[in-house]
């Protein structure tokens, strides 16, 4: 009885959908419905326009344009991958590359991600290096598990400039595991890293 009344409230207050009952066929309903009632909005704003009746044709305008910013509960905006905004990883990034000098270079650093944003299959993150020291913005793609993304900003000064947009991950994001390689192909072909973070929970 507790735990039910804990998923009331949750639904209640955050919009969070509850796990001891299915919820699946609702969600596809309430979707349903919704793409419904924008089409009749979009229908009748036409129609009265056509018929000269612009006052209610402004009218059912602000009706419908109120009801498109209506957001639909939180966990039916949630990406079903489980990549969404505000999950954080930890773990390691390996790497390994041939200086212009020759000489070989290899190490390991503690990496952290935050995704940032999620809108469709795009994304942003901030990822952060060896406790906070330095730090980028990255900005991707995850599609059916697969990860693609590219440093976009420097949050920290030690960030060289070439390597925005020049550095490149792929690979892939399930079970909670992010894993994958980073490339340098325009700076230097040579480096090869290697990420496996995990996501933790607060």
């Amino acid at each position: 009885m507790e735990k039910v009344e804990e998923e009331i409230k949750a639904l209640e207050e955050k919009e969070v959908l509850p796990k001891l009952v299915p919820t699946t066929g609702y969600v596809r309903e309430v979707k349903a419905a919704r793409a419904k009632l924008l089409v009749a909005y979009d229908a009748a704003v036409k129609s009265y326009t056509m018929e000269g009746k612009r006052a209610l044709a402004k009218t059912i305008q602000g009706e419908w344009d109120s009801f498109k910013n209506t957001d639909v509960p939180n966990e039916m905006n949630r990406p079903a991958d489980g990549f969404e905004a505000g999950i954080k990883l930890t773990g390691k990034y390996a790497f390994g590359f041939i200086s212009s000098n020759g000489n070989k270079t290899s190490g390991v650093a503690d990496w952290e991600m935050e995704v940032t944003k999620r809108v469709g299959k795009d994304f942003a993150a901030e990822i952060w290096a060896d406790k906070r020291i330095s730090g980028y913005v990255v900005e991707g793609t995850i599609e059916k598990g697969q990860v693609k993304y590219t440093w976009a900003k420097a949050l920290t000064e030690d960030i060289p400039n070439n390597h925005i947009g020049n550095v490149i991950f792929s690979g892939r994001f399930e079970n909670g595991q992010l894993t994958g390689v980073v490339t340098t192909p325009k700076i230097n072909a040579t480096l090869r890293g290697e990420v496996k973070l995990k996501v933790i929970k607060d």
